[in-house]
């Protein structure tokens, strides 16, 4: 893997006072959830962190709710259905 140079890696910071409260992967994307330090809603933060795939969104999601003592999430990429809800209403 290609080391990113550090002053590209200084960019890419983000600062928040929050916590990380959750996580999403979107193809190539990571969401990081982040509450906020106030407890207001209306200051919480949402950052999409570029990745390289989607098995490395994967891990880094893995590796930030580790450090932040999230539960571990799902790593399935496929539309779960539950036989129960696919009908018509």
């Amino acid at each position: 893997m290609e080391e990113i140079p550090l002053e590209k890696r200084e960019n890419m910071q983000t600062k928040v006072k929050g916590s990380l409260v959750g996580t999403q992967v979107n193809g190539d994307r990571l969401q990081l959830w982040y509450s906020s330090p106030t407890g207001d809603s209306s200051d919480s933060v949402i950052t999409t962190m570029p990745c390289r795939s989607e098995e490395e969104a994967l891990d880094l999601q893995d590796l930030h709710r580790s450090i932040w003592g999230l539960s571990e999430a799902p790593r399935e990429t496929e539309v779960v259905s539950y036989q129960a809800n696919d009908q018509d209403w």
